[in-house]
């Protein structure tokens, strides 16, 4: 991988996390009301699932994918191919409305358009490395919403 491509996956992760500080920083991580609580908790569920079948695949947090990674295309990622990045926009979410600010809006919108980057660049990687077995798995679900995005 050469230095700018490693540059700008990096740069991604950080401004991913400085997104998801700044909205932990700026107001409660719980929500206060039960439906919200409940968007958090599937939130939660959601992330866990996905990591718990990327256990054993040599997960990472850059977009680049490691040389010896295998294809996970079972469990929530019949459905999905970014289960992680759906969890971590269901949290922002329920903590923008949790606690509202024009700010912390800008926030979201920056890490939503952080994570469509992050999501372009990963499968670019992912069909470079897996080839049609990618193609075709991308062909049968989508990249947040089942069924829909």
């Amino acid at each position: 991988m050469n230095i700018l491509r490693l540059m700008y996956a990096y740069s991604l992760v950080l401004l991913q996390f400085a997104c998801l500080i700044y909205l932990i920083a700026t107001g409660p991580i719980l929500a206060s009301d039960v439906p919200t609580f409940l968007v958090q908790l599937f939130a939660i569920l959601l992330a866990w699932s996905a990591l718990w079948r990327m256990s054993g695949s040599r997960w990472r947090a850059i977009p680049e994918p490691h040389p010896r990674a295998r294809l996970v295309t079972r469990g929530i990622y019949q459905r999905i191919r970014h289960p992680m990045y759906a969890a971590l926009l269901l949290l922002g979410l329920s903590w923008l409305y949790n606690r509202y600010t024009a700010e912390r809006g800008i926030a979201l919108l920056v890490l939503f358009a952080v994570l469509l980057l992050k999501m372009i660049y990963e499968e670019r990687a992912l069909r470079k490395q897996f080839g049609k077995t990618y193609e075709v798995y991308m062909r049968r679900t989508k990249r947040l919403i089942p069924m829909i995005f």
